[in-house]
């Protein structure tokens, strides 16, 4: 029995969490985003932002559930900057439910470096704008094609972006330098 008791006593400590073992800069980095003070909070989620450490991701995911808006934001953007393209269920997820402004934006920025990885993203990208009635512009380094061939073409792959509202980069950049100069 004792050594069934040792062999039980075993399998627990191996089924200790992956995040055990934290640096110092990760372990500091989460006692500031559990402090109360959210000026805190936004240091230490900007530290584990910065650290990518994958070993902080089970420590935050509890966080993208917080009461505090602001706390499920700083959370998204960490979890986006610790987890790359692989976080993109996670802030859709935030994107399409989540009540809060302020995590739907956090949500957007998270996804915004990965818009050209996952087809899925740019469409729910341009429902959560239109939704919130945020008007946006699709710029194309796409010389070779017309906006409204552009139009079309999207409109195949299911995305629908007016013509009206894309615009040749190059060009756009001549319009933004005419208005700035009037």
């Amino acid at each position: 029995s004792g050594l069934v008791g040792l062999l039980v006593l075993a399998g627990l400590l191996g089924a200790r969490p992956a995040w055990g073992e934290l640096s110092d800069e990760a372990t500091q980095a989460l006692q500031l985003a559990a402090s109360p003070d959210r000026y805190q909070q936004q240091i230490g989620f900007l530290r584990l932002e910065a650290l990518r450490d994958p070993a902080t991701l089970e420590p935050i995911k509890p966080y993208l559930t917080h009461q505090d808006p602001y706390v499920r934001a700083f959370s998204l953007r960490a979890v986006a900057a610790i987890e790359g393209p692989a976080a993109s269920p996670i802030l859709l997820k935030a994107l399409a439910r989540d009540r809060s402004a302020v995590v739907r934006r956090a949500a957007l920025l998270g996804l915004e470096p990965f818009l050209a990885q996952d087809p899925q993203i740019l469409p729910a990208f341009i429902q959560a704008l239109k939704d919130n009635d945020i008007e946006y512009m699709v710029l194309t380094n796409n010389s070779m094609s017309t906006p409204r061939d552009l139009s079309a073409r999207l409109k195949n792959t299911g995305l629908d972006i007016p013509a009206e509202i894309m615009r040749l980069a190059d060009k756009f950049r001549v319009e933004v330098e005419e208005e700035v100069q009037a």
